[in-house]
């Protein structure tokens, strides 16, 4: 049986040596599943993003931007405003697994020589 948070509390029958007996599974421990990324907030001068996984012991987390870490052991990282465009990435890792999810920032620079492009926001982020 591959351990999945779905098999948490439920009932299982055990048949070992003529004996039945039934269990229910209290505690099982699961490697990090899908991994979910938000944006808390925007400021004037900041972003705010938060990213979780459903894992058991807790996934501890890490922040990447390419190979390098921009932060450990925290869930949420703050970047600024200016941040610059490109892929980051949260881990979500436990000794029984690792998972990642993807968060994709263009900075979009306005002029009135692109009126074609929405100048809304200068870092709006794209989550996938």
């Amino acid at each position: 049986m591959i351990p999945k948070s779905k098999l948490n509390g439920i009932k299982v029958t055990c048949i070992l040596q003529q004996t039945e007996r039934t269990l229910t599974i209290q505690n099982i421990h699961f490697a990090p599943e899908m991994v979910d990324i938000h944006e808390l907030r925007s400021g004037d001068d900041s972003l705010q993003f938060s990213c979780h996984s459903e894992a058991n012991p807790p996934a501890e987390y890490t922040w990447k931007r390419g190979d390098q870490v921009i932060a450990s052991g925290m869930s949420t990282v703050i970047l600024p405003r200016e941040a610059e465009s490109g892929l980051y990435k949260c881990e979500a890792k436990n000794y029984l697994g690792v998972k990642t999810g993807n968060l994709q920032i263009m900075r979009i620079v306005c002029s009135k020589l692109t009126p074609e492009v929405h100048c809304g926001s200068l870092n709006d982020p794209m989550l996938s």
